[in-house]
């Protein structure tokens, strides 16, 4: 880019600025902020007349002697490199992010996105967060930490991702059964386990296999994971079995 265009751009971003950002919109997503602005430009164009003629009608001229875009365009990210700490952490720009347990130790890819973070290691993606801009925050996938947890339930009450991830009310109470049924450590275990379905199951469809598991007074893993199963089963499927059934 060169000088003369660098400051025609930063130009352009103040005109815009003070054109369609004075006062300020209020708008609930970036998404409806970008529709927005889209919309404001488009207006633009239309209206706005320089060397005889509206905006769109020299962009149109321009258009058609601009090249054509590469098949692939660079990802419009930061890439860093950064070694998992023991609390299975890397660090970038202040933010601390979480990754699985097996890659402490480990020099991990990460790629900064507008809204996005993901960590890869040899080209395989391991964690991808929502990408946080508050000092020092700790952006921490509770998945990450459970099979940890499982091996030291004592801890789990105490865990930082735990303490801070927002379950439904359902959850609570059904650890709070497990721990009667099972005493303290070998109720968490299993509370522990049912929490990993959430890795590969909605919240919706684990949540109801707990709450029928509760009505049903099925106190375990595997009980839930049954349920879970038959939730998301067919109904079609036990009715040709009891067909077969009874024409044996």
């Amino acid at each position: 880019m060169t000088v003369h265009s660098k400051g025609g751009v930063e130009n352009l971003v103040g005109y815009a600025r003070r054109n369609f950002l004075v006062p300020l919109p209020e708008v609930e997503s970036f998404d409806e902020l970008n529709d927005y602005l889209l919309d404001c430009c488009e207006r633009d164009a239309t209206s706005r007349e320089r060397f005889g003629k509206t905006v769109e009608e020299l962009w149109n001229e321009e258009r058609e002697k601009l090249q054509s875009l590469p098949e692939r365009l660079p990802k419009a990210c930061v890439v860093i490199t950064s070694k998992v700490n023991r609390r299975q952490m890397v660090r970038l720009f202040g933010i601390r992010y979480s990754v699985p347990p097996q890659y402490v130790g480990q020099v991990v890819t990460v790629q900064a996105f507008v809204f996005q973070v993901i960590i890869s290691f040899r080209e395989k993606t391991i964690a991808v967060h929502e990408r946080s801009y508050e000092r020092d925050d700790e952006v921490l996938d509770p998945q990450h930490y459970l099979p940890v947890l499982l091996q030291k339930p004592g801890a789990f009450d105490r865990a930082t991702p735990i303490v801070h991830w927002s379950l439904p009310a359902a959850f609570s109470r059904y650890h709070m059964h497990l721990k009667d049924r099972l005493r303290e450590s070998g109720g968490t275990k299993e509370y522990i386990r049912i929490l990993m379905l959430l890795k590969d199951n909605s919240m919706e469809e684990v949540t109801a296999a707990i709450k029928k598991a509760t009505g049903l007074g099925v106190y375990s893993f595997d009980g839930v994971k049954n349920l879970l199963y038959q939730l998301r089963e067919p109904a079609k499927r036990i009715g040709s079995l009891e067909v077969q059934s009874q024409c044996c």
